[in-house]
């Protein structure tokens, strides 16, 4: 078990739903969402579905984050969609409600949610860090979570470095 050593200004339950293409860091992402979550003082579920095929077709992961414990792990209606590729999209794009927050990756063509935010996550993170570069913004925007606490769950995972260069590229940008 991860110890708490950050503070959370999340209210209630959030569950996000990242879409993107296989291989290109979804699942990664949402782990180090869930991580970030943990270390806040909350409870978090991770769920990854992605095709047998490897590295084509879709890729995508639900995380729950709660203040409560999580007795159901199901993510009918998510509160935030982010999509980072067309694969995801053609996957997800049927899940999008009146309510839902979308964060998108600039090359994305798509209407509906409540709020959407684009930026160019596939720069700021290429193609493997475009997940975490819209997590990031979402982080930022939400408040929810502190940067610092992504930073720290980023920096002892594999390849740490590169996932603090792509959290230090992705900044706040509003649609």
């Amino acid at each position: 078990s991860l110890a708490t050593s950050f503070e959370s200004a999340l209210e209630g339950r959030k569950g996000i739903l990242i879409a993107g293409s296989a291989g290109g860091g979804v699942q990664s992402a949402a782990k180090l969402l869930a991580e970030t979550a943990m270390i806040s003082g909350l409870a978090a579920t991770m769920k990854g579905e992605y095709p047998i095929t490897v590295g084509t077709g879709f890729s995508l992961a639900e995380v729950i984050i709660s203040r409560d414990e999580i007795n159901y792990t199901g993510l009918e209606e998510p509160d935030i969609v982010i999509i980072v590729s067309a694969d995801g999209l053609a996957k997800v794009s049927s899940r999008v409600t009146k309510n839902t927050d979308l964060y998108l990756d600039k090359s994305i063509d798509y209407k509906g949610g409540r709020h959407t935010v684009k930026s160019d996550f596939v720069s700021a993170g290429g193609k493997k860090g475009a997940a975490l570069s819209a997590i990031t913004t979402w982080i930022q925007n939400s408040g929810a979570l502190s940067m610092e606490a992504l930073a720290k769950v980023a920096s002892k995972a594999k390849h740490g470095d590169k996932l603090l260069a792509t959290i230090a590229r992705s900044g706040s940008v509003e649609a």
